[in-house]
């Protein structure tokens, strides 16, 4: 279920109040995507519940600097230089994965006026890759014992990678085009 979460109209201190008050209107939506709003000295807005278990925040703490997320200050950071969205895949200490993004906040005139912090738990994500990976080396392991080479095809290119322990020349397996020559082989 999506919940809805409104935050009070004061922040304890007139530093954050912004032209049309524009921060005392955010509302969060959203089920387990933690959301914390960082103003341009990176002290802490606001965020959500989420948040606040992912980042161990506190209700004290809108007011005060963000610390102790390197990862997070540096993006944030570079959103605030460049005015663009900062990406990456970032791990927390009991292993789950989440997928960051921070994205500036920009004023009508084009100024940076803070940012906004987004964790999406990506943790289902990266079981589906360990898995994958897994039935990959499977594949490999049995390609390996029964003496096989095989292939890729990249489509629509056409262009083959041949996977292989034998080194078999790469010309041997390239399988030619409806109209043409051999197609060009990956390495």
């Amino acid at each position: 279920m999506v919940s809805e979460q409104r935050f009070p109209v004061s922040l304890q201190s007139n530093h954050y109040q912004m032209k049309n008050n524009r921060k005392d209107s955010y509302t969060f939506t959203g089920a387990d995507i933690g959301t914390l709003i960082l103003d341009t000295d990176l002290k802490i807005i606001r965020f959500t519940e989420e948040a606040k278990r992912i980042l161990n925040l506190k209700d004290s703490d809108p007011g005060q600097p963000l610390r102790d997320y390197d990862t997070i200050i540096s993006g944030a950071y570079k959103a605030l230089e460049t005015l663009t969205t900062y990406e990456k895949e970032i791990q927390d200490n009991d292993g789950n994965w989440y997928l960051l993004g921070i994205s500036p906040l920009i004023s009508q005139e084009g100024k940076a006026e803070g940012v906004i912090v987004i964790l999406v738990n990506n943790n289902i994500l990266k079981n589906a890759e360990s898995e994958l990976d897994a039935t990959e080396e499977r594949l490999t392991r049995a390609m390996v014992a029964g003496n096989m080479a095989w292939w890729e095809m990249e489509l629509p290119s056409g262009k083959v990678k041949i996977l292989n322990i034998f080194r078999i020349s790469c010309r041997s397996f390239i399988p030619r085009t409806a109209t043409g020559p051999r197609t060009p082989c990956m390495t």
